[in-house]
């Protein structure tokens, strides 16, 4: 095993004993954040892939039979065709084997909307059900005279027994955010600055519910908001679990830790906590990032549970639709994607954001077979592309903005547009419905009801039906789609 921080040999081993000796008990504490529906892995070895990952924790569990509790800082369904076409339906059976306990609702939890949110819990297994409740103790919903009131589909905390040990557990996402999510989406809620509602939720955990270990958890990995929390002494939070920025760390501080797992399932976080019944107090804790490897004995009943929800999916995402004839960057892959929706939709420019075109899909090597699954890599999102019609002025006016927008065009192309002619522009409905950007206040304002994966498909397709191999770098073929 590979860690991210060294430890004290036997302190480490005598923790995963799981030893419960008179007064002294081990607690251990499995954590991850961003999984970003990482179920396959990957040929060259840097994504271990959901089967790993799960049998990780089945071992880790195994040596602290009776006093693991496994939690999630969210982000855990939306990023891979294997996931979003049963919008995480293999994640919440396999997590639902492992037991977790808990999730921490992400900002991506949202990009299926608020009713998907409440049906994981609604009972009906066939649209997938989370055995585990999901935490935001800071998720209001703005009611039509402006006030707050708590959501009722995201609880403040959950508190978990290990023996005669009481584990209080508080939720809660970061303000920053709102920006991430769709507006369409977001615009009835408000996500409140958390510190002061963790510390008090804390306070009630310890002082009226007896929790003898308080563990804070948020899709958030503000500095300024761990040591609002650490440091509070009304609070005395023991373990700080972040996520979001998709960072690996562990942050060891006076009677707190702090710790973030990467992303898509690349470490484990493993705290382990000695804990004195008695005298109510914690004796020891490390923690440490533990690096997921390939598996020898992979656990044959999540593998049951993967291959059952992969029988239909794996028809559509394995579709071979052409074939690379250059290597494919970010930046070309980027630009391509702003050019398929402009053609797609018979636009004069198009436009994305850099946010939405993810990493981990490139680069693609030369001469690779272009699958549907790698458009669903580049582009996990169910984002739906609008068209408007604005001055060039207009369009202009949008090369400085705060998305990082892609364009269909250079900027000395966009800068020589005629400021008083009109244009049809045509983007991605997570930029286009953001009120400081003048989309909205364009004529002809459209919905297309056309994803922009779909467009991204359709494009590798109509390279390949000219028998040309697939080359981004010079724009794209697809025509005007009618739906």
């Amino acid at each position: 095993m590979k860690f991210k921080k060294l430890l004290l040999l036997p302190l480490l081993m005598a923790s995963l004993s799981g030893c419960n000796n008179g007064n002294i008990v081990d607690i251990q504490i499995l954590s991850f954040n961003d999984f970003h529906g990482a179920v396959k892995q990957s040929e060259d070895g840097s994504q271990q892939g959901l089967l790993n990952f799960a049998s990780t924790i089945i071992e880790k569990q195994n040596k602290v039979k009776n006093g693991t509790v496994l939690l999630s800082a969210g982000d855990m369904y939306q990023g891979s065709a294997e996931s979003n076409t049963g919008k995480g339906k293999i994640m919440m059976d396999v997590m639902n084997k492992l037991g977790l306990e808990a999730m921490t609702i992400g900002n991506h939890e949202f990009d299926w909307g608020v009713d998907t949110i409440i049906s994981q819990h609604d009972g009906d297994t066939k649209n997938g059900e989370a055995n585990y409740d999901y935490l935001g103790c800071n998720i209001y919903q703005v009611q039509e005279n402006k006030e707050l009131s708590r959501v009722d589909w995201a609880k403040d905390y959950k508190i978990v027994e290990r023996g005669d040990i009481k584990i209080g557990i508080i939720g809660w996402i970061s303000t920053t955010c709102m920006n991430d999510i769709a507006t369409s989406i977001i615009s009835p809620y408000e996500f409140t600055n958390p510190a002061k509602r963790i510390v008090d939720i804390a306070y009630k955990l310890r002082n009226e519910d007896n929790c003898d270990l308080i563990v804070a958890m948020g899709h958030d990995d503000s500095d300024f908001v761990n040591t609002e929390l650490g440091t509070n002494t009304k609070a005395k939070i023991d373990l700080i679990i972040n996520g979001h920025s998709h960072s690996s760390y562990v942050k060891e501080n006076d009677g707190y830790n702090v710790v973030q797992s990467e992303s898509n399932g690349a470490y484990l976080g493993v705290t382990n906590i000695r804990y004195n019944r008695e005298e109510k107090k914690v004796i020891s804790m490390t923690t440490v990032n533990e690096e997921i490897q390939d598996v020898k004995n992979k656990d044959q009943e999540i593998k049951t549970i993967i291959d059952d929800n992969l029988k239909d999916i794996n028809k559509v995402v394995n579709e071979v639709i052409g074939k690379a004839g250059e290597k494919i960057t970010k930046k070309i892959g980027g630009k391509w994607i702003a050019n398929a929706i402009k053609g797609a939709t018979g636009a004069d420019v198009g436009i994305i954001n850099a946010g939405g075109v993810r990493e981990k899909a490139f680069p693609i090597a030369k001469g690779s077979d272009i699958k549907v699954s790698n458009i669903w890599e580049m582009m996990p999102f169910d984002n739906m592309i609008k068209t408007t019609k604005i001055t060039g002025k207009d369009v202009k006016g949008l090369i400085n903005n705060s998305d990082n927008f892609i364009f269909s065009h250079t900027t000395e192309e966009i800068n020589a547009l005629n400021d008083t002619q009109e244009y049809v522009v045509a983007a991605c409905d997570y930029i286009f419905d953001k009120p400081e950007y003048c989309f909205q206040n364009g004529k002809d304002v459209t919905e297309t009801l056309l994803l922009v994966r779909d467009a991204m498909i359709e494009d590798v397709k109509a390279w390949t039906k000219e028998n040309l191999e697939f080359m981004p770098s010079q724009g794209a073929k697809v025509g005007k789609i009618t739906q």
